[in-house]
């Protein structure tokens, strides 16, 4: 029989988690809630998109089953695999109960069927399908918002930045599926974006000026610290026309100067790969106003990283 004295030495040793013989802890309850998704975020034209997709899936194929025939260069050929299975990743969101969130569904098939007779027809029509997905989800996500905005700008993005190097071969990305982007205001987004824009100005200048720089390679540094500026004025704009004072920019950057052009070209290639998640939160954020200026700065700067070196992600413009 159990005295007072050890029943409250046994509840004393059970709140202190020590065993104690003859006296034993009740078991915690544990109240398990059956998770609800959100509802899918609305989304129209999934079923044409679908459709372009899977055609460029196809015509990607097409290049892997004739690389010998055709002659294909190993970059040539990493390439279109890798945009086959970039393809097949996007069909299986846009297929999804859910694409706005990049939800995963049922991989679509059969592909569709797909011809040619030499590898420069091949590439032709490979082109042309990614420049016209490019040029329609564009329109879809300057016509749509929030998340919706962002899947179809990121498709966008990456279907304009193929079309430009997917003949001579493009640095594939590794990035996979990750959370959404930061929930941020409009005023923050805005704000974040116009803090850097200054950044990759100055930035891009600097690598600019590094020796060594080819005379093509050093125009397209400029005219990206041009585009930047461009960005950053209209961001100012927007900000004093809301009632907001824009931020002053830093006195220095932590930046050193390049000493020869890879160091160049690697600097200006990482401040464009650094912006893309930004500019996604900036996407999801925007409105009417300036929605326009932030899907093109999105598809642009995908297009300029992948064109300074840098791998094109699967989603441009969605945290890794």
């Amino acid at each position: 029989m159990l005295t007072r004295r050890a029943v409250l030495l046994c509840a004393a040793a059970a709140g202190l988690g020590v065993a104690q013989s003859g006296c034993t802890a009740p078991p915690p309850i544990v109240l398990t809630l059956p998770w609800v998704p959100p509802a899918p975020l609305p989304i129209a034209g999934v079923g044409t998109a679908l459709e372009s997709w899977t055609e460029l899936a196809g015509l990607a194929r097409q290049l892997v089953s004739n690389a010998t025939a055709w002659q294909l260069t190993a970059d040539q050929l990493s390439s279109a695999q890798w945009l086959a299975d970039a393809c097949d990743r996007h069909r299986a969101v846009l297929a999804s109960s859910d694409p706005a969130r990049r939800q995963s569904g049922v991989l679509p098939s059969p592909l569709a069927a797909t011809s040619a007779a030499t590898a420069k027809a091949a590439y032709a029509a490979l082109t042309t399908a990614l420049s016209e997905v490019g040029r329609d989800h564009r329109r879809r996500a300057i016509e749509a918002s929030g998340l919706t905005s962002l899947l179809w700008a990121s498709l966008a993005a990456f279907a304009s930045t193929l079309a430009s190097g997917i003949k001579t071969g493009i640095t594939p990305g590794v990035d996979e599926p990750g959370k959404e982007p930061a929930a941020l205001t409009e005023h923050e987004a805005r704000s974040s974006i116009l803090e850097r824009s200054h950044e990759l100005v100055f930035g891009h200048l600097l690598a600019a000026a590094a020796p060594g720089l080819g005379e093509n390679d050093r125009g397209f540094l400029v005219s990206r610290a041009k585009r930047w500026c461009a960005v950053r004025d209209s961001l100012v704009e927007l900000q004093r026309e809301a009632g907001l004072t824009p931020a002053i920019p830093p006195v220095a950057y932590d930046l050193t100067r390049p000493s020869s052009a890879g160091r160049a070209l690697t600097l200006a290639a990482t401040l464009e790969t650094g912006m893309q998640p930004q500019l996604g939160s900036w996407v999801v954020t925007a409105t009417e106003v300036d929605r326009v200026w932030a899907v093109d700065a999105l598809i642009s700067c995908t297009r300029a990283a992948a064109r300074l070196g840098a791998a094109v992600p699967r989603w441009p413009g969605w945290p890794n």
